[in-house]
């Protein structure tokens, strides 16, 4: 049966959930009224809806002094892993960095246009300050940042590619197809998805489909923690499974994994489509 969501102005001020559960949602501000209450529009909000630039530390945009520039793609393809790196230009790729980039990259406010996944993966890496443009197609798990990643961090990346995948029963999303699991956090902060995203399984704005944690060694779950703050989708969602504005399906899938994050948002919004033709469909998580 086809679920569809349009989930306009879709808003949580503050929020932790654990997922099988949600506990109550409160706001820490003293309320002030908006437009879009006055329209009677959406939540009652303390600010603006979704991403308030104003508050973004830049500090997290500033690159250390052992970083290296980038300002060609043939410099981006001779990265070394673990290394921090800094744009100094626009750039264009056209194949996607084929090791698991476990380092820190600073964009600069520079756009990288690609029409490939950028990384094949992250590991506890740390992406800022970036702008992504095209249109990605890709036979496989894929995100406009990386396919898979491994607690990635990112602090003020938006997205303006497409993104699709050519192959069945692969996870898609606006920044990564799959996040795996680990007992280290995930954060978005002050990161915006306008491209439409596309696939056949677990489809999101942000990411497709989110391991929890399990430590086999242990035989015993724990839990690692997402945070989104200040995010947006404006785009288009289109899955045949799972789908959100931000995240498709956040654990499940697997008894190992099954719905082990806690997540905490905080002033996130969705405006774009959601659209599922046989899982469930959320304004912000499938």
């Amino acid at each position: 049966m086809k679920r569809v969501m349009t989930a306009v102005l879709a808003v949580l001020l503050m929020a932790t959930i654990s997922i099988g559960g949600m506990l109550p949602v409160y706001a820490e501000t003293a309320h002030v009224h908006t437009a879009y209450e006055e329209a009677g529009v959406g939540a009652s909000l303390p600010d603006a809806i979704g991403p308030d630039p104003s508050g973004y530390d830049q500090s997290m945009s500033m690159p250390p002094l052992n970083a290296e520039p980038i300002g060609s793609y043939g410099e981006f393809r001779s990265m070394e892993p673990g290394k921090s790196y800094y744009l100094t230009a626009d750039i264009t790729v056209v194949a996607t960095y084929p090791q698991t980039f476990t380092g820190n990259f600073y964009g600069n406010g520079h756009t990288i246009t690609t029409n490939v996944p950028l990384f094949s993966s992250l590991n506890r890496a740390t992406i800022t300050d970036l702008v992504i443009k095209g249109d990605v197609s890709y036979a496989g798990v894929v995100g406009a940042v990386a396919c898979t990643a491994t607690a990635p961090q990112l602090y003020r990346v938006i997205n303006y590619a497409n993104v699709r995948t050519t192959a069945a029963e692969s996870t898609v999303g606006g920044f990564f197809g799959t996040i795996n699991k680990s007992d280290f956090n995930v954060i978005f902060a002050y990161c915006e998805n306008h491209g439409n995203i596309a696939g056949s399984n677990e489809t999101g704005g942000f990411v497709g489909y989110m391991q929890g944690t399990y430590d086999e060694a242990a035989d015993a779950k724990k839990t690692s923690h997402l945070e989104l703050l200040h995010c947006l989708n404006t785009g288009a969602i289109t899955s045949g499974k799972e789908a959100g504005g931000l995240i498709g399906q956040p654990g499940g899938g697997n008894s190992n994994y099954e719905w082990l994050y806690t997540i905490t948002m905080l002033n996130c919004a969705n405006t774009g489509v959601i659209t599922s033709t046989g899982g469930s469909a959320g304004g912000l998580l499938g």
